[in-house]
């Protein structure tokens, strides 16, 4: 059994979908204008106006179909929403190795991380190419490393959670929920010399850009497990630190013997 979490390890919100609605909600995710919603389908590769009616077929197709194609959209552009927060979390995985979210030395901790990893305030490379051999080594009294076990487990289970939710389908889900109201509910009522064309856009480029969620939500990693995490600090302190091999022995004995409990 693990031993529970630091009572100091908050997290905005709980990993259950419901509670990830409504932190979407709250950081105002939700009340995007369609614009908004085609550029993040966009961004991710999915062309957008493949989730939409075909003209031809939205001048003649009942209202309430329509609204169930835009709701389609909606969904998927909310199970990239959730996909972004993941990857954003998965970017913040160092930072739960430090003991406490309340420690004056945490600020430190995690402008260490940025320096030995050459990210910038978000977590994102600085760089597009890795560090030459020439760069500079970073002064060992520049970084300032904590580590906590129970607390990175903490945040791995908590970030696993969310990821199992995008990879089990939870969010696509409901998407396809939408799909299926469209092809059951309506494709019946639907004038029978519509049907071919209905048909040809739903197998055709809907469906192809549709299951492009299938591709992005296996895309979002899952955290490293904490000696993982460790070691993959202890390699940057090696490589980019003055004397950074015996300060990589040196902290990593530290980060996985007793006191990292």
């Amino acid at each position: 059994m693990s031993l529970p979490a630091p009572e100091s390890t908050k997290f905005p919100f709980s990993p259950r979908p419901d509670s990830v609605d409504a932190y979407l909600a709250e950081q105002g995710m939700l009340s995007v204008s369609e614009q908004r919603i085609n550029d993040v389908l966009t961004q991710s590769g999915i062309r957008a106006e493949c989730i939409y009616l075909p003209p031809h077929l939205s001048r003649i197709l009942p209202s309430r179909l329509i609204h169930v194609v835009s709701q389609i959209r909606f969904e998927a552009y909310k199970a990239i929403m959730i996909m972004r927060i993941c990857n954003s979390w998965y970017r913040r995985r160092y930072e739960y190795l430090h003991p406490d979210d309340d420690s004056p030395f945490l600020q430190r901790h995690i402008q260490s991380v940025q320096l030995l990893l050459g990210w910038d305030k978000d977590n994102k490379p600085v760089k597009d190419q890795p560090i030459a051999v020439a760069d500079p080594k970073i002064p060992e009294g520049s970084i300032t490393l904590g580590s906590h076990r129970r607390r990175y487990t903490a945040y791995k289970d908590f970030h696993d959670e969310m990821v199992w939710s995008i990879r089990c389908w939870v969010y696509q889900s409901r998407f396809y929920a939408y799909r299926m109201l469209a092809v059951k509910s309506f494709k019946p009522d639907l004038p029978s010399d519509v049907l071919p064309a209905f048909d040809a856009w739903l197998e055709g480029d809907f469906h192809t850009e549709t299951r492009k969620l299938i591709r992005l939500s296996r895309s979002v990693p899952f955290s490293p497990l904490y000696e993982v995490a460790v070691d993959e600090l202890a390699t940057a302190i090696t490589q980019k630190v003055e004397g950074g091999e015996a300060i990589a022995r040196t902290w990593k004995d530290f980060a996985t013997g007793p006191h990292s409990y």
